[in-house]
């Protein structure tokens, strides 16, 4: 399956990059971990620092101060293309989850399930089982109250229903939502919604769970009402008592989000310090930290560089933080490449990096460079890197484009010596004799790349398929900054591919 790819776009000067940069890194976390294995779908969310730039391939959500209530919710181009508006407010993060996982599992936005139908008896919620209506897919809906959410850490996100919730009759032991709140198909919890086409009657309906159960009827249709999908009509006409951007403080939910993010930054502040002193700084912090020769002018990492060594981290922790020292010898073991589900991450790899869904971490095929090309996809690149399944190719490539001074690429390839690192390039290595800088064998040989992720007296690195984990290294620099040459596994240093995006 192709990935889909989500981008959150701030349309607020109240949302910083970083706070951005954050929730994006949690909805990834949403949707690799909870999402994928439940509804069989592939996507990445990243975070994009210009509302005016939107990358072929990448479906936004914009987060805005205001937006007229017939506008929030899906939207789809003049070409088809999906994108979502959302309010700015407390808890955006809920909203934004909600509209990314129904965006991934509908793109189209007009999906419907058919389904044994519902009504109203006694005040109460009942199945009929003598009619069968077409559900509007919304995955989020019928838990949408924001009691029903779940915090990845401290970030608020999304409750949303299984392929279960359509089933005929209740079973034992089936979850029918993520949470586990849905109990039964076709359960609506308080502060949720249902919508359907009931085709004996020829148009929409709703039963809303505001208070006392009411079906209610949805006139129009989306042509008339000036929205291109069925659920872009519903979102227009439904005013849900709970505004899932700004819930209240004293919810419970969000006491605990911030009780979880007082707790993750008193722990962080704790465990910081006790680097103090040593040669590992944050991504962020690096190039302050560094050391710059008389008259050389230093810049701050772009944006991109950043996103690629915050996402490569994520991995890196997500794999269970697996580390060696300056020698190359394992300090701290992780997750190995063929491990469940850990194997099902170097799967998306493999199909986000370099669309290629035959492989995983059970098929002892070296995927060191899906990784790179994943990370690169996933902090938005695009047409300037190389993507492929062999590092080779991408360091040739870069040797070339520096020599021909090609303007528009996204990396250029210098020698050790030439140029200092900072977060967000790429160290690379020859696993092959008679490969160096000046001997790239038409860009076909064996070799290895990591991206570097923090600078101080020494660099910082992390690759993938690198002990078959996603591994963090150090690495010695010279006395100017620059890194040192070092053969280390087999492997020989030769080349930096400094980071232009």
């Amino acid at each position: 399956m192709l990935p889909r790819r989500i981008g959150l776009v701030a349309r607020t000067p109240h949302i910083s990059f970083a706070q951005l940069v954050r929730v994006a890194a949690a909805l990834n976390v949403q949707v690799m971990r909870d999402l994928r294995p439940i509804w069989n779908i592939s996507g990445s969310v990243i975070a994009l620092d210009n509302a005016n730039s939107i990358e072929p391939g990448i479906w936004p959500i914009f987060i805005e101060d205001s937006i007229p209530d017939n506008a929030l919710g899906i939207h789809l181009t003049d070409h088809h293309q999906p994108y979502a508006r959302v309010a700015m407010g407390s808890t955006w993060s809920l909203i934004t989850s909600h509209e990314c996982l129904e965006m991934l599992v509908d793109p189209s936005a007009n999906q419907v399930v058919s389904s044994t139908g519902i009504g109203i008896s006694q005040n109460e919620i009942v199945d009929l089982p003598g009619a069968k209506f077409e559900y509007l897919l919304e995955v989020c809906d019928p838990s949408e109250h924001p009691e029903n959410a779940y915090p990845i850490d401290d970030i608020l996100v999304a409750d949303f229903y299984t392929p279960n919730f359509f089933d005929p009759v209740r079973a034992s032991g089936v979850r029918y939502s993520f949470t586990g709140k849905l109990t039964k198909p076709r359960h609506i919890l308080p502060g949720g919604y249902i919508s359907w086409f009931n085709p004996a009657l020829g148009h929409m309906e709703q039963l809303r769970l505001f208070g006392a159960p009411r079906i209610v009827p949805v006139a129009g249709t989306p042509a008339t009402a000036g929205r291109h999908t069925l659920r872009g009509f519903i979102d227009a006409q439904t005013t849900a008592p709970n505004q899932l951007s700004d819930v209240s403080a004293t919810t419970p939910i969000v006491q605990k989000c911030a009780a979880r993010n007082a707790w993750l930054t008193e722990a962080s502040g704790v465990r910081a310090r006790e680097f103090d002193g040593s040669s590992t700084l944050t991504a962020a912090a690096s190039v302050a930290a560094a050391t710059p020769a008389p008259g050389d002018v230093l810049p701050r990492p772009s944006s991109f560089a950043e996103r690629t060594a915050e996402i490569a981290i994520a991995q890196w922790e997500k794999f269970g933080k697996q580390t060696y020292d300056l020698s190359g010898h394992t300090t701290h073991h992780g997750h190995k490449e063929g491990e469940d589900p850990w194997y099902r991450d170097v799967g998306l790899y493999w199909s986000e990096g370099v669309h290629d869904d035959t492989l995983n971490g059970r098929d002892d095929v070296p995927w060191s460079a899906a990784f790179i090309s994943w990370v690169m996809r996933t902090a938005g690149a695009g047409p300037r890197f190389r993507y492929n399944a062999q590092h080779s190719a991408y360091i040739a490539r870069a040797i070339r484009d520096l020599r021909q001074g090609q303007a528009q690429a996204g990396y250029w390839c210098y020698r050790l010596n030439e140029q200092r690192p900072e977060p967000g390039d790429i160290v690379c290595w020859a696993r092959q004799h008679g490969i160096d800088y000046d001997h790239q064998n038409g860009g076909d040989y064996k070799g290895h790349c990591d991206i570097v992720i923090g600078v101080g007296s020494e660099i910082e690195i992390i690759g993938g398929n690198v002990g078959n984990s996603v591994t963090r290294r150090p690495l010695a620099l010279t006395p100017n900054g620059t890194i040192q040459p070092a053969t280390q596994g087999g492997e020989t240093l030769f080349g930096l591919m400094k980071c232009r995006i």
